[in-house]
């Protein structure tokens, strides 16, 4: 029986050793051993952990990196103590050790499965304490922190997202590539060695520097960078990998709303008869375009419909994001749109493609008004000035969705059970209303009440 996934079941570590010792002792009997992990004396001062174990009466003694005062120490679980009386850092610092001890005990099962099991080997030959202490004194895998992130990376979509109890998607591994490119080329730009212990204040000033000054890279841009490497390096904190905590310092206040557009019921009603015979492509990318627009829906989910009858009213969907469950009534533009393919959409093309798609179609339909934006970039605010058409987006859909909906007066409960919006501070992320505007939906309501 194997503890390498023991995490999965969350199981305490005195079970975790019996099952090491398991491991060992099924290796056809032929070896024996006992593990544990104790501390080089009993005075009252900083003391050594270390590895005890035995391999056929041969016993290995191995320092294990860390020290601990006794007062902190459990004997019979052989860990650190975790108790609320204890002050937040040391109740940290306590973590960071029983940390390295778990990852010492993974390190111990990764070793018994490098043999053969099989009845025609004897395994005591080569499986001794010699051959465990090199291989323990070797085990340098996340000495560099990229190789660290990379693994973090790769198994991203196999975690569970704290804020919505779900695994992460691919989206959300496909950003934290992105970081990690960016990351990757900046130690290639300035010749930086990958240590643990470089994560202070002079990396976050030169990191900071080549992103915003190098790579002129957004504001929203740097700051997503630093909150996903400090993710990172709060979980290689919490498993022992870094032994400060400097990162936690770094300048991560939350992105700014940049300027954005929707589009309105007219605008939307020009690209809906806008023909498009000739061009089946772009003819696919705004009818998929449309629905969003009709529906709320993300680009991950308005992109994927493919379970909407004939008969339906509502179309029902469980969001890729967050998975909840949406119902919303398909208007006649989806009708038609739908009936156009019969009731089985397109495969729509990469987002990259689609965007490049719905700017042509906006600029096709005449919507090319200029437009003022704002946007910090290399440290400074800058304003420009843009026909509408190029800041049209895949997310526009949804933006328009809100807004549109919102000034026809709809309340926001009912709206954000429609768009899968988890909080109403999400949700007005999404609406673009003026000033004038949101006085004249007051106006309107001070009629109804007859009040005017």
């Amino acid at each position: 029986m194997t503890c390498f996934w023991y995490k999965e079941f969350d199981l305490s570590p005195i079970c975790v050793t019996t099952m090491i010792e398991n491991c060992f002792n099924s290796l056809n009997g032929k070896v024996t051993q006992r593990v544990n992990f104790t501390l080089k004396g009993k005075e009252d001062k900083l003391q050594q952990i270390y590895l005890n174990l035995s391999i056929n009466k041969k016993r290995l003694r191995w320092y294990i990196g860390e020290r601990i005062y006794p007062i902190y120490w459990d004997a019979n679980a052989c860990r650190a103590i975790i108790n609320n009386t204890f002050t937040r850092r040391q109740n940290a610092a306590n973590r960071q050790v029983n940390a390295i001890i778990e990852r010492t005990l993974l390190k111990i099962d990764e070793f018994v499965h490098k043999f053969d099991y099989s009845e025609e080997d004897d395994i005591s030959l080569n499986f001794t304490v010699e051959a465990l202490r090199r291989f323990l004194d070797d085990d340098d895998t996340y000495s560099n922190p990229l190789n660290y992130f990379r693994n973090l990376v790769d198994t991203i979509t196999q975690k569970v997202n704290k804020k919505t109890n779900l695994n992460n998607t691919i989206s959300t591994k496909k950003s934290y590539n992105s970081v990690l490119k960016r990351l990757e080329d900046f130690y290639t730009a300035y010749g930086y060695k990958s240590d643990w212990n470089f994560f202070g204040e002079k990396f976050e000033k030169d990191f900071r520097t080549y992103l915003t000054t190098g790579k002129r890279y957004s504001f929203n841009t740097v700051q997503y960078t630093f909150q996903v490497l400090r993710i990172w390096l709060n979980e290689a904190y919490r498993e022992g990998y870094i032994k400060n905590d400097k990162f936690r310092t770094f300048h991560c206040t939350p992105k700014t709303d940049n300027d954005s557009i929707y589009l309105n019921f007219e605008e939307l009603e020009k690209l809906f008869n806008l023909d498009l015979s000739e061009t089946p492509k772009l003819a696919i990318s705004r009818d998929l375009f449309i629905i969003g627009a009709y529906t709320g829906l993300r680009w991950s989910d308005y992109s994927k419909l493919d379970n909407v009858g004939i008969g339906d009213t509502f179309i029902s969907v469980l969001t890729e994001k967050t998975k909840k469950k949406v119902q919303i009534p398909i208007s006649k533009y989806i009708r038609i749109i739908l009936e156009r393919y019969n009731y089985k959409l397109p495969t729509p093309f990469s987002t990259p493609v689609t965007i490049e798609h719905l700017q042509k179609i906006c600029k096709m339909a005449g919507i090319d008004e200029e437009v003022k934006t704002s946007e910090i970039k290399a440290g400074e605010m800058i304003e420009m000035v843009s026909p509408k058409y190029e800041l049209c987006g895949t997310h526009t859909a949804r933006r328009s969705f809100c807004t549109n909906f919102y000034l026809l007066g709809i309340d926001v409960v009912t709206l954000m059970a429609m768009s899968g919006h988890s909080s109403q501070e999400q949700f007005f992320k999404y609406i673009k209303v003026t000033q004038e505007q949101q006085a004249n939906i007051f106006l309107e309501k001070m009629k109804e009440a007859d009040l005017v």
